[in-house]
C-alpha cells in the first residue's frame, strides 16, 4: 500500500513539475531604424488573427529603434475545452544600448473579441533587454482593460 501511496505521489510531483516549466520566447527577428507601429497593434481587430498578426498589426515600421520580435510556443487548454497549440509574442522597442523603451505581450490565437483584451504593455521602465530575462520583469498590464491592478501572469523568460 505504502508502496503505491510513493508511487502516486511521486507521479504528481513529476508531473506538476512539468507543467510548470518556464516558456521560452525565442528571438523570431530584430529590425534596425524601426519602430512599433501602434495604430495597427491597437486596432488588431481589423485583422486576421493567428500567426499572419506577426506580418500585418505586429510587423515593425520605419524609425529610429531597434524592434525585437520573440515568440513562445506552448500547449494549452482552449476555450473549446481541448489542447491546442498556442504563440505568445513578445515585442520589444529599445534604444542602440538595449534599454528597453516599451513592450507588448499578445497571444496570437486569442479568440474572444475584442482583441485588443489580451494586449498587454511594460510599466516598468529602466530594463534592459538582456539574454535570460523575466516575462514578469516587464510588469506587463492590460493595455485596454478598466482594472488596472490585471497584470499579465507569465513565467516565461527571453532567449537569443
Amino acid at each position: 500500500m505504502h508502496k503505491v501511496l510513493l508511487l502516486f505521489l511521486l507521479f504528481l510531483i513529476v508531473g506538476s513539475s512539468s507543467h510548470g516549466q518556464d516558456k521560452i520566447y525565442k528571438l523570431i527577428d530584430s529590425a534596425r531604424n524601426a519602430d512599433i507601429d501602434i495604430a495597427k497593434m491597437t486596432g488588431i481587430d481589423y485583422f486576421q488573427g493567428g500567426i499572419d498578426l506577426l506580418n500585418t498589426a505586429f510587423k515593425p515600421t520605419m524609425g529610429k529603434y531597434t524592434i525585437y520580435r520573440f515568440m513562445a510556443t506552448y500547449e494549452g487548454m482552449s476555450f473549446t475545452d481541448s489542447i491546442k497549440t498556442f504563440h505568445d509574442v513578445l515585442i520589444v522597442k529599445t534604444d542602440d544600448s538595449r534599454n528597453v523603451l516599451s513592450a507588448f505581450h499578445y497571444t496570437l490565437e486569442w479568440a474572444e473579441p475584442p482583441f485588443e483584451t489580451d494586449l498587454y504593455v511594460n510599466t516598468i521602465k529602466k530594463l534592459l533587454l538582456s539574454n535570460g530575462m523575466r516575462i514578469s520583469s516587464f510588469g506587463f498590464q492590460n493595455l485596454l482593460e478598466s482594472d488596472p491592478d490585471r497584470e499579465l501572469i507569465d513565467e516565461g523568460k527571453v532567449s537569443w
